[in-house]
């Protein structure tokens, strides 16, 4: 309905993360905006959300997977699950085969690591396995938490060239002073 390719989601009692390409730059807000209304509709008392949602920007071919394998794993590494795949209210038995998921749309980089469903399914479990590291999890937290893009230097540096806000914190404290240049002299 919106034009939003769902690759990944999870819905846990604290939160709901979608990975999502949305066809214009408004349609992930309309989604947010709609599931927004029919929760409340729903509800007797109180809101729907809690403060207002948080988007990054990911970088495709390098970021896609650490992120969708970071969604996926959550429950796991908040201690709500022993595995991932034992978290039911997630896209990962779609991503793993255990179940066809019918509002999944396999990103680019899911579809390249295999050239059957059967291969795509097993490298995945293979990721998910291994899962992020601790490094790929804080970045991805912080471009969350945010609201940065998330990708390497060359990545982000176009991006900045085309963004009309900054797209990545800039450095701490202030920017370092300059030298005082001298007064010009005034020949006599």
């Amino acid at each position: 309905q919106h034009g939003l390719a769902l690759h990944g989601w999870l819905i846990t009692p604290d939160r709901i993360c979608l990975m999502a390409t949305p066809d214009t730059a408004r349609n992930i807000s309309r989604v947010i905006q709609g599931m927004g209304r029919r929760m409340g509709a729903a509800m007797l008392h109180g809101r729907a959300y809690d403060g207002r949602y948080r988007n990054a920007l990911i970088e495709p071919g390098r970021w896609v997977l650490p992120a969708l394998v970071w969604l996926e794993s959550l429950p796991a590494r908040l201690g709500d699950v022993d595995t991932p795949l034992s978290w039911p209210w997630s896209s990962v038995a779609g991503h793993t085969g255990l179940r066809t998921d019918p509002v999944l749309t396999d990103h680019i980089d899911y579809w390249n690591e295999g050239n059957t469903p059967f291969s795509r399914q097993a490298r995945y479990r293979q990721r998910l396995a291994a899962g992020v590291t601790g490094q790929q999890a804080e970045q991805i937290e912080a471009a969350l938490q945010g609201q940065w893009a998330l990708g390497e230097r060359i990545f982000l540096s176009h991006l900045g060239r085309l963004a009309s806000r900054r797209i990545a914190p800039a450095p701490r404290g202030r920017p370092p002073r300059h030298a005082a240049m001298p007064p010009p002299s005034i020949p006599s």
